[in-house]
């Protein structure tokens, strides 16, 4: 879980050694996606984050709309697949992922 709600900063109490710490913590949530098992508490709208609640072949990348968490897509990391979902249906087969992917364009 790569997770990091970066704290306020106030330059008159803020050290650099811990600006470096916070700093270093936010670029694992970045390059993580924002994973973990729950949304991250800081999410706002617009916030892409890779749920892995349902282990390693049952990821879901998520965007969070303000309200609620829109999927976008299944990964399975342990076979490096990805299936789409689109208008909340996942995609079951590969034919369904194509059409999918034509009909987004």
């Amino acid at each position: 879980m790569a997770q990091f709600d970066f704290p306020v900063l106030d330059p008159l109490v803020t050290s650099g050694t811990e600006l470096a710490n916070w700093l270093n913590a936010w670029a694992q949530a970045l390059e993580s996606l924002h994973s973990g098992g729950t949304r991250p508490a800081y999410a706002g709208e617009g916030l892409l984050w890779l749920d892995k609640s349902g282990g390693a072949d049952n990821w879901h990348l998520r965007l969070f709309d303000g309200a609620n968490d829109i999927d976008l897509g299944r990964i399975n990391s342990t076979l490096d697949g990805y299936a789409p979902t689109v208008d909340g249906k996942p995609a079951a087969t590969v034919d369904d992922a194509i059409a999918y992917a034509i009909a987004l364009g």
